[in-house]
């Protein structure tokens, strides 16, 4: 195509395929069809769940409130099963196995964890450590005195 060609499809709009969009498509939305495969809210779509066909703008409406047998995505395996399966189909889904398989053989979680079980634990016994030492009287003498040299608290 020459430059001038170019420049003319450039600055010329067309109109969307579908009779209520009233949205302008430039020469390569035109030519990839992009506007109509993903913008064009008044594309024609199938229903998963009971294969009505809708308008994209109604589409949200219809699978909320008008689906006679609504479907929704896995969120572990992304496949679309019917609303009354899912919650069935999640327990049993392979790929949550896989995923609590890969979380449980982590050796860094594990190390992780057994660190923070250490810092506990000794978080833990200098708070006990520091409650039997600080306990005092109304006059401010330590109650426990010299016992607490009998406490192995380390």
């Amino acid at each position: 195509m020459n430059k001038l060609k170019i420049e003319y499809l450039n600055q010329v709009r067309f109109k969307c395929n579908n009779n209520l969009c009233q949205y302008q498509l430039t020469y390569d939305e035109l030519i990839l069809g992009t506007h109509e495969l993903d913008d064009c809210m008044f594309m024609k779509v199938v229903c998963e769940g009971c294969g009505t066909k809708i308008t994209k703008y109604d589409q949200i409406r219809h699978d909320a409130v008008d689906c006679p047998n609504p479907h929704a995505k896995c969120k572990y395996c992304k496949n679309v099963h019917h609303l009354k399966e899912l919650i069935e189909h999640e327990r049993t889904c392979e790929q949550r196995s896989i995923v609590k398989l890969e979380y449980q053989n982590n050796e860094d979680i594990q190390m992780d964890f057994d660190r923070l079980n250490q810092e506990l634990e000794h978080h833990n016994k200098n708070k006990l450590k520091n409650q039997l030492l600080g306990k005092r009287d109304r006059k401010g003498n330590n109650v426990l005195g010299s016992k607490t040299k009998n406490y192995n608290l380390n």
